[in-house]
């Protein structure tokens, strides 16, 4: 079962991939739509999400991070948050409490632990909330993701991304930049 091959948004991907890329639920998920046994509300949503991408073209349109853009083909979550994200409420009181960091912040660097396919840490760039972007993530794939996201919201510069999470990569992150800014942290 695990070298049958499952496409994607534009590629192909063994169960395998999937299964060590975004877990057991993803890769149930993925075995279930193959086979058929997908809901009515999870056709719904599939639909509904493919209605938004196709209407923004990849670009927020509410929000703190309104005009920033997405590279909507690929995603570190499978494409399961893009419509909140597109419409500019995904996570809203995380976003809000970002701003307000910043705002009572004088030191506009962003960390962000977990970073995922980099939909903060490019958005406090694109929203001029942030100066610098330094980015903890594990996932390899995610770091490819970021890295075109940031170049899409002409912010490829500002953005740094770092593999593991480690003391010294802090403490040369922190030498490099001084005073500590804001800090996220969404790691599972």
């Amino acid at each position: 079962m695990f070298n049958s091959y499952i496409f994607i948004k534009r590629k192909y991907y063994t169960l395998k991939e999937i299964f060590n890329t975004h877990g057991i639920s993803a890769a149930l998920e993925l075995v279930f739509q193959k086979f058929g046994f997908i809901n009515k509300v999870d056709r719904l949503k599939l639909r509904i999400n493919k209605i938004i991408t196709k209407k923004t073209r990849g670009v927020i349109q509410y929000g703190i991070f309104k005009g920033m853009t997405i590279n909507h083909y690929e995603s570190t979550w499978g494409g399961r948050t893009i419509t909140s994200k597109l419409l500019g409420h995904y996570e809203r009181q995380v976003s809000n409490h970002l701003v307000y960091m910043f705002k009572t912040n004088k030191n506009k660097t962003f960390y962000n632990f977990g970073a995922a396919d980099g939909y903060y840490s490019i958005g406090v760039l694109y929203s001029k909330l942030a100066d610098k972007s330094i980015n903890f993530e594990e996932n390899k794939k995610a770091h490819d993701i970021i890295k075109k996201n940031a170049n899409i919201n002409l912010c490829e510069n500002q953005i740094k991304i770092y593999n593991k999470i480690t003391k010294q990569k802090i403490l040369i992150a922190l030498e490099k930049i001084g005073k500590p800014g804001v800090l996220l942290c969404d790691v599972e």
